[in-house]
């Protein structure tokens, strides 16, 4: 019979700060190649109707990819950290909190403006995790009783 454990603490991403700048980054390189084809298409000399069709069929070729991206990276916003008694899921990979000697925070531009931090431990970074959790110190108090509770 499987034994299956509830987490103690679930943690989820903050959404906005996983499409906000993905959405920025796609639109400005869908804009430069979109503006490549413009500048390929005028030096090709095509008749009206041939300009026209490879317009069209460039923007919602690159309209599809941007939903493409932005459907992939909201699938990828769904995830939530989950945090048990003696170990952490981070994906489908579980840590043990004996394995963490120290977790910390580091905050880039993108966090900053969305209030987010980035939780590094050995091997692993936690990213999006909103900043008034000050998830880092209770990563730090679980892994010291996890070695308490060792010794």
């Amino acid at each position: 019979m499987a034994f299956y454990e509830e987490p103690l603490y679930k943690v989820p991403v903050v959404r906005s700060r996983f499409l906000i700048p993905k959405l920025i980054i796609l639109l400005a390189l869908g804009g430069l190649f979109y503006g490549g084809v413009l500048i390929n298409i005028m030096l090709l000399d095509l008749s009206a109707s041939n300009e026209t069709l490879t317009k069209i069929i460039t923007f919602f070729f690159l309209t599809a990819i941007i939903a493409l991206g932005m459907y992939i990276t909201y699938v990828k916003a769904e995830k939530e950290y989950h945090f048990y008694r003696t170990w952490m899921e981070l994906g489908n990979e579980k840590v043990l909190y004996t394995a963490i000697t120290q977790a910390t925070t580091e905050q880039n531009i993108w966090d900053k403006l969305f209030h987010t931090n980035q939780i590094k431990i050995p091997g692993h970074t936690l990213r999006h995790v909103p900043e008034e959790l000050h998830l880092d110190e209770y990563i730090n108090k679980l892994v010291v009783y996890a070695q308490n509770k060792g010794q």
